[in-house]
């Protein structure tokens, strides 16, 4: 996709701002590799559901980046090669991890900064560790000071299941309630290792509300050119846009102005694959970085409640890093010096949940990744933007360029 043309530049509406620390070109090459990632993860994903393109899901490429980062940096050998090429991992290793590092810390800083809590963001990490195995020391300081993950001895060999009951308590705490239970029952047991966490919670109040009154039923088109009626809501609002022959793009600002969401709408009613598809080939800064200020940006959006499990086996896997999965091939031996003992130390489960609800007054969104490692060894101008067919919908940081979470709306009418 090219570029959108200029538009004419009006006045970009005036917010308040959280004061936050320019963005390193490491953190900034570091999150267009996540961003690229969350991409590839998407195509992925869509071509495993049960329907194809025409299911709803969403995910969050930062959580599920940032587990893997960590485990990246004890992996060795052709582990370390195909999780380095699932990530899209070019940069030296170092300038990666203190790049992307740099930026979740910088997430979480600028989320306790807005006063009254109208915008509030999230970012915990968190990493448990058999009490009685051996960790490598350094993997365990770069984790420390990285990730502000330091290790939490704990019994998974004696008490898995109250383990497993408290990383879940952490989990639903750091989410305010809307991840619980990640780990379903049995997820731990006595050959696990290592628990590494990622959660991440958004609550923002548009910076121009949708008004209750004009929210009414509309006409959606699905992939199968079907139409149903979907409660949608609609305003006229200050924001970015932009057009060409492909897709539409409005920019929605939360209050402080610095967490948006992108609503990407194919002109095409059936062409939500192919632009998923084309923004995997091209990416999305030349598409997002034309965007222009809109004065009054007509809009109509679908309320949506959105929640998606997700088993990352299968699409890491397809991904292109099947040995990280294998007891027999994995190669953690930069996590632990008995990492290659047989079986060896492998990723046992990842798991992944985001949940998306977007009303009249705003957005609030949750999502969590956790990883586990087991071993059995013990020791064009547009001035409006209709969502009426389906969609893709991105909440991003624009400071650092993070793209936090990611909706594929087919059906409106199964998002409430």
């Amino acid at each position: 996709m090219r570029p959108f043309p200029m538009l004419a530049l009006l006045a970009a509406c005036g917010t308040p701002e959280i004061d936050r620390a320019p963005v390193s070109d490491d953190t900034r090459a570091a999150i267009e590799q996540v961003n690229s990632f969350g991409m590839r993860f998407a195509t992925t994903l869509r071509d495993a559901q049960p329907n194809g393109a025409a299911d709803n899901f969403v995910y969050s490429p930062l959580s599920i980046s940032v587990p893997l980062a960590m485990i990246y940096a004890g992996a060795r050998s052709t582990t370390a090669d195909e999780l380095r090429a699932v990530l899209g991992q070019e940069m030296d290793d170092d300038a990666y991890q203190d790049g992307f590092g740099a930026a979740v810390r910088d997430l979480a800083d600028a989320g306790t900064q807005f006063p009254d809590r109208v915008w509030e963001l999230r970012v915990s990490n968190h990493l448990y560790g058999e009490a009685t195995y051996t960790f490598e020391p350094d993997w365990l300081a770069l984790l420390e000071d990285t990730w502000q993950a330091p290790l939490v001895q704990t019994d998974f060999f004696g008490n898995s299941a109250g383990a497993q009951a408290v990383i879940n308590a952490q989990i639903a705490a750091d989410t305010d309630g809307h991840i619980d239970d990640l780990l379903p029952p049995g997820a731990l047991d006595a050959t696990t290792k290592l628990v590494a966490v990622n959660a991440l919670y958004f609550s923002g109040k548009w910076e121009t509300a949708f008004e209750v009154d004009r929210t009414e039923d509309a006409d959606f088109t699905l992939l199968d050119g079907s139409v149903i009626r979907v409660p949608t809501m609609n305003a006229t609002v200050p924001g970015k846009a932009g057009c060409d022959a492909v897709v539409c793009v409005g920019e929605l600002p939360y209050i402080g102005g610095q967490i948006v969401l992108d609503l990407l709408v194919p002109v095409a009613p059936d062409g939500l694959a192919a632009l998923e598809d084309a923004i995997v080939a091209d990416g999305l800064d030349s598409l997002l970085g034309s965007l222009q200020p809109v004065e009054e940006l007509i809009v109509s959006l679908p309320r949506m409640d959105l929640t998606t499990d997700t088993d990352l086996e299968a699409p890491l896997t397809a991904l292109g890093m099947p040995s990280a999965f294998d007891q027999v091939v994995a190669d953690f031996s930069g996590i632990s010096p008995l990492a290659l003992a047989e079986p060896r130390l492998h990723v046992d489960r990842a798991l992944h949940r985001t949940w998306v609800h977007i009303d009249e007054e705003g957005t609030k969104a949750a999502a969590a990744t956790a990883i586990t490692l087991a071993q059995n060894y013990s020791l064009e101008a547009t001035t409006q933007i209709i969502a009426d067919h389906p969609f893709l919908l991105l909440i991003r940081d624009t400071v650092t360029g993070a793209v936090l979470f990611v909706g594929h709306v087919a059906d409106p009418s199964l998002a409430e």
